[in-house]
């Protein structure tokens, strides 16, 4: 007896009726309705030459110039757009990506300044867009693997070990100045999501630990605020409650790779 053979279109309409339905079923970390996906952060990674403990000191020198740097910048461009009002001015990724798209020459001759001033000859680079990261843990939180949008910087060939962080859910600020540490930002994370972060109240010697010392108090104020506002929003509170990996949904990201 010859066996019927199902159709190939029918054969497409069951896989597409019925892959989606197992993949919704999986977990998923999810926050008023929507689920987390990739776009919803912005990585940065500072890679250094090699695993040299000279090599090691520099990438961690720049990565503390180059995140001074990049604060400021978002600090005058939000004092710029609030004019002065009282109203709290807030970024989204896109917006960040959108700064950092237009400094990246400035980010660049910053980074080779610090490389110069230390006295290293080594070249180095700064991108901006997508990127293939390896899983990785940030504190209690463990991020998949998977194609993030970054900002990367890397020194000489780039075959150490890099630092990395997240310029949007911004955590970065907060991670600064504690060698490297990175479980001490997501708690910071969670505290400053708490109740309003007020950088202006900070002692001098600690602006100075989080490369903030340069900027006026207008600037802290305003920085402050678009801390407060994105660190308190539903979607982000999982990084400072969660104990485990990150169960992210991964979108093309064409929203980037168009810049």
């Amino acid at each position: 007896m010859q066996k019927k053979r199902i159709p190939a279109a029918l054969l497409v309409l069951l896989a597409a009726i019925l892959i989606p339905a197992a993949l919704a079923g999986l977990p998923q970390d999810t926050y008023a309705g929507e689920t987390l996906t990739n776009e919803d952060f912005l990585r940065f990674h500072v890679v250094a030459n090699s695993n040299d403990p000279e090599d090691q000191w520099l990438k961690y020198h720049l990565r503390d110039e180059l995140l001074s740097f990049i604060h400021l910048e978002l600090a005058r461009e939000l004092t710029r757009i609030s004019d002065g009002t009282e109203s709290p001015v807030s970024f989204t990724v896109t917006e960040v990506a959108e700064v950092l798209h237009e400094k990246n020459e400035q980010i660049l001759q910053k980074a080779r300044d610090v490389l110069q001033k230390e006295g290293c000859t080594l070249p180095v680079t700064v991108k901006l867009g997508l990127r293939h990261i390896p899983e990785k843990t940030y504190g209690t939180v463990t991020f998949p693997e998977g194609t993030y949008y970054a900002l990367t910087v890397t020194i000489g060939k780039g075959e150490g070990e890099n630092w990395w962080c997240c310029l949007f859910p911004p955590l970065c600020l907060l991670n600064a100045g504690s060698g490297g540490s990175t479980g001490e930002a997501v708690a910071a994370a969670g505290t400053a999501a708490a109740a309003a972060l007020d950088l202006t109240t900070l002692p001098p010697a600690q602006l100075e630990a989080l490369g903030l010392s340069n900027l006026t108090q207008d600037q802290l104020r305003a920085l402050s605020a678009y801390y407060t506002h994105i660190l308190s929003q539903e979607k982000y509170k999982i990084l400072s409650t969660s104990d485990g990996r990150l169960q992210l949904r991964f979108k093309t990201l064409d929203w980037l790779r168009s810049r």
